[in-house]
């Protein structure tokens, strides 16, 4: 079983660096979102992985009407390299854990490392991710992880949110997300933070 997750914990920084860290605004327009409670309610679709012994790299993604949507597979002779595939058995995604931790995404990222596509910002209190000339932004409160567009506007709301409960991750999108060709994104980035592997 994999160590216990610090980025859902909000332990993005190590103790020494927890003052700088409480104290650096979020990106501009983040802060407004979780301090406002008048932003209006949207619509998600809601995913689920299922976890095999509180395991993720070996999970069932379940979602509408119950249907498995994607699986998650790690082979116990080669741990150190995680498959993602959809219903129709595509491959949507593969993550080696060794270090540096790499992944890719077939026909939308490109192979590289965590630390590159999905870096932590400077003042530890986002992480910036990049598809296809879009750049979007995960920001954390508590157990969820919360994905934003970086031309949201002033008041932004979240396109997906990856909450962590027990014995299952959630993943909820908005139609638009899905629209846009984030839903298998945010699967393979729901692996990456439910890991509890050091991204960086």
């Amino acid at each position: 079983m994999p160590p216990s997750n610090t980025y859902f914990q909000g332990s993005w920084y190590s103790s020494a660096d927890n003052e700088v860290a409480q104290n650096s605004p979020p990106p501009s327009g983040f802060g407004a979102f979780l301090q406002s409670p008048s932003v209006p309610p949207q619509s998600f679709t809601n995913f689920r992985f299922i976890l095999a012994n509180g395991d993720i790299r070996n999970s069932v993604v379940s979602g509408p009407q119950n249907k498995q949507y994607f699986t998650v597979m790690t082979s116990p002779n080669n741990p150190g390299f995680t498959v993602i595939k959809s219903g129709d058995d595509r491959a949507v995604g593969a993550i080696g854990w060794q270090k540096p931790v790499f992944l890719e995404i077939p026909g939308i990222v490109a192979r590289q490392t965590t630390k590159n596509w999905i870096g932590l910002s400077a003042n530890y209190r986002y992480r910036t991710m990049d598809v296809k000339g879009r750049r979007f932004f995960w920001v954390p409160q508590s157990n969820v992880m919360s994905l934003y567009s970086s031309t949201s506007g002033s008041h932004p709301a979240p396109t997906a949110k990856i909450t962590e409960g027990a014995g299952f991750i959630d993943l909820e999108i908005t139609p638009e997300g899905v629209t846009a060709g984030l839903l298998e994104i945010c699967i393979v980035a729901g692996v990456l933070f439910g890991s509890g592997c050091n991204l960086d």
